[in-house]
């Protein structure tokens, strides 16, 4: 049995509808930290925004580094510091607004 998923046939809507989340979550976690009345309310929008995209790096490269790389320590190292990276990327990006809307 041939699924369509295999077959590539969902291969286009796949890439539009997870880039469609991910500027959702972008915008809602930006808003958040820069509209939040309270620092706890701030953080915890904060932890999910950078949680989620370390989630995902980590999926990511351990995805593409199983391609490359057979079952080794390397690749869960790379996923490590891939995640840890992109969590504070992330972290730095959404807090960045919040940082410029107090300064000035």
């Amino acid at each position: 049995m041939l699924l369509p998923h295999r077959a590539g046939i969902a291969t286009g809507s796949a890439v539009v509808s997870g880039a469609a989340l991910a500027l959702t979550i972008a915008v809602a976690g930006k808003s958040l930290a820069t509209r939040a009345p309270l620092p706890m309310v701030r953080a915890a929008g904060l932890f999910a925004f950078t949680a989620t995209a370390s989630f995902a790096a980590w999926h990511a490269v351990t995805s593409l580094t199983a391609l490359l790389i057979g079952a080794s320590a390397w690749r869960t190292i790379r996923a490590l510091l891939a995640a840890f990276l992109v969590g504070a990327a992330s972290w730095r990006e959404v807090a960045g607004g919040a940082d410029r809307r107090t300064a000035g």
